[in-house]
């Protein structure tokens, strides 16, 4: 389990020993808030990337069964609110908020149309009011963070900290001991 892991030892005799490792700040520790993080931000980026978003509207717009970007960021905000059982989980389930509307913050102030726009900000708006009925240092922050951006987007620097980017390579191993899985 995660409580029983140590830090890897780095290996010198290899040029990039660490090219395969998360940057996280609990270093040299594995810091699974910013693994949780960066898989947020992938997820979130790939989700709400403005063309898609654009998308939804569109589609939405020709036939009103299909999804529309409010049904979608509904969806999607009621997924990371959900609120963990776990004490321990909790600060993963933060950090997946914030990155959330950290990613609506982008969307808003994407090169998009205005109903991708409004989309956007109106995700923000119904995320600082289910924030509102939460307490805790994380919620009052954060929705500070979405009240400051709502009131003037061009002040408001998003992230915090910026998501780490993935690691290049496969995601297990170093190349040379690996085996094919796919050769005969």
């Amino acid at each position: 389990t995660l409580n029983l892991l140590t830090p890897g030892m780095p290996n010198y005799m290899l040029a990039d020993w660490d090219r395969e490792r998360f940057a996280s700040s609990a270093s040299p520790a594995f810091d699974l808030i910013a693994a949780a993080d960066t898989a947020a931000a992938t997820t979130f980026g790939i989700l709400l990337e403005p063309q898609r978003v654009a998308r939804l509207v569109e589609f939405h717009r020709r036939d009103p069964a299909n999804p529309g970007a409010g049904d979608v960021l509904a969806r999607v905000q009621q997924a990371v609110m959900t609120t963990p059982n776990a004490a321990r989980t909790r600060p993963i389930a933060e950090a997946v908020r914030a990155r959330y509307a950290f990613s609506l913050m982008d969307l808003a102030g994407a090169d998009t149309t205005a109903a991708v726009k409004a989309a956007a900000a109106s995700g923000l708006r119904d995320m600082s009011d289910a924030l509102q009925g939460q307490g805790g240092d994380h919620a009052v922050w954060l929705r500070s963070r979405i009240e400051d951006f709502l009131e003037a987007p061009a002040d408001v620097n998003p992230p915090a900290i910026e998501a780490e980017t993935l690691p290049p390579g496969g995601p297990i191993g170093y190349a040379p001991y690996e085996t094919c899985w796919h050769c005969d």
